[in-house]
Parts: C-alpha cells; structure tokens; sequence
C-alpha cells in the first residue's frame, strides 16, 4: 500500500504544476467579415505549436513518472531484503540467547581478603602469613576468615554451585594420628585482616559445609553446598564472608592432654601461600 500511495502523490505533484502553454492567436475574425485564408493558416499554426508544446510536457512528466516507479520498486525491494534480514538477525538473537541460557560459566575466585582470629589473644595475627590456622582447644582456639568478592559475577546469575577448596598444610609428621571436623559457617558482619578477639564477627551456627582433615596428611580439601550462601550473597549483597571452625576433633587413642599445642592446630596455605584459596562457582547468566 504504501508505494501506491508514493505514486499516487506523484501524479498529483507534477498534474499540479503542468500548465497548458498559452496560444497567441495573431488573427481576429469578425462575423460577416471575410477571413483570409493565410490568416487563418497563421491562426491554425499558432495552436499547433500550443499543442506540440503540451505534449512534450506530458511526455516529460510521463518520464518523470516512470523514472519515480521504478524508485518505488527498488525502495520497496530494499525494503524486502531489509525485513527479511532483520527477521533473520532476530532469529539468531534468539538462537543465541537461547545458547547462552543454556550455557554454564565458571569462575575461580582468590579471597580477596583472609586472616585469623585467635579468641585468646587481643593481638590481631600477621595478616601476611602465608598459612592460616583453625583450632579449638582451651588455650589455642583460632577460626580462619575469608571473603570473595564477587563482582565479575553478573547481577541476576543463577548459581548452580560453589565449593571452597582449600590445601592443607600438614603438621609434624611424628605428631599423634588425629582427624578434625571443619565447618565452613557464615560471617554475619563486616571485619578486616587486622582483626582480634575483641573485634571478631558474629557468625551464624549453621555448618553449611564440612570437611574431614587428617592433621598428619598434606592435600585439597573442599567444602561443597555453597550455592545457596553465594545466591545470597549476589543477590542482596551482604557479603561478609565464610569462616572456618573446628567442629570436633577425633583423637583416637590418644589422649588429647599429652598432644602438643601445635598439633591440635589445622593448617591451610592462605592467598599469600604456596597455593591459595579457591572458591570455585558455576553459574548460569541471567535470563
């Protein structure tokens, strides 16, 4: 519809602005006077150029027409390849949305910070320490801190899981056989890595996580189910971290008042250790 009504607007354009050319007749005649028959042949001449005159201007405009039809066509061709590559283009836009919904992503985070806390001293530890120690004995109770910052995670992923991996760092080998239950727990306030026992976060009591270390033995160990407390954190933002606690600890046969102090420690490289923390996270972009 639309190029006829091009076209129509055309025609009304150039039938507006063609004018008959107007006829100088030389010659008069009077009724009853004799008319002259070369005066006449003058009158007719006059007409006849009039009228070649208003030809050449229809077939001017009749040019004009047709050379404005087919600009018509070759715009209403244009406009054919271009709907047709639009439509093409969003039926990829939706192929590709489609694959990047369906697309799982992965990131590996370092903390960008971590520390300990030790419950019995109001000295905060060495915040470059490339360990970071966990305990729960009467006189050497330490939690490990760690946080992640989460910003090159698009706002509105889905996680589908993130697990902490963590390398143990043994102890003494001669020390006792003894296995030790870590919980991975969530910090409910902010802190910084020059934090002491007066100063510590509250944690929530949910052990989210947990994982078996033997203190004697060296290797990664994982605390996996982190998906839900990284949605969280993505979602409303309040980030203060995870922190490590001994939950119990199995002796075995030994009798825990003849272990020394170090052994009843776990220990773990931290970010400025040998092999750093990871929390490692899939995800999905939003939707």
């Amino acid at each position: 519809m639309k190029p006829q009504r091009s076209f129509l607007f055309i025609v009304f354009f150039f039938s507006f602005h063609l004018s008959a050319a107007e006829v100088d007749t030389p010659h008069e005649f009077s009724s009853g006077t004799p008319a002259v028959a070369a005066e006449v042949n003058e009158n007719f001449s006059a007409h006849e150029l009039a009228i070649d005159d208003n030809a050449q201007q229809i077939a001017e405009v009749n040019e004009n027409i047709g050379a404005h039809e087919l600009a018509i066509d070759d715009n209403a061709q244009q406009i054919s390849t271009l709907t047709t590559t639009i439509t093409d283009l969003e039926s990829e836009n939706q192929s590709l949305r489609a694959l990047l919904n369906a697309l799982v992503l992965r990131a590996t985070l370092a903390p960008s910070l971590d520390t300990v806390v030790n419950l019995n001293s109001d000295f905060a530890e060495n915040p470059n320490s490339i360990t970071n120690r966990v305990s729960a004995t009467e006189y050497n109770n330490r939690f490990a801190l760690l946080k992640f910052d989460l910003s090159d995670i698009p706002v509105g992923a889905t996680i589908l899981s993130a697990e902490l991996r963590l390398w143990h760092a043994s102890t003494n080998p001669d020390t006792p056989f003894i296995v030790t239950n870590i919980c991975a727990q969530q910090v409910t306030a902010d802190w910084s890595e020059s934090v002491n026992a007066t100063t510590a976060p509250t944690l929530d009591d949910t052990c989210i996580s947990n994982s078996w270390v033997i203190n004697i033995i060296a290797g990664m160990h994982y605390w996996s189910d982190l998906g839900t407390l990284v949605q969280t954190w993505l979602n409303e933002s309040d980030n203060f971290g995870l922190a490590l606690v001994v939950a119990e600890t199995d002796f075995g046969s030994v009798d825990p008042d003849s272990v020394d102090g170090a052994a009843h420690e776990t220990t773990f490289y931290s970010n400025e250790g040998q092999y750093k923390p990871e929390l490692v996270i899939r995800y999905q972009l939003p939707q």
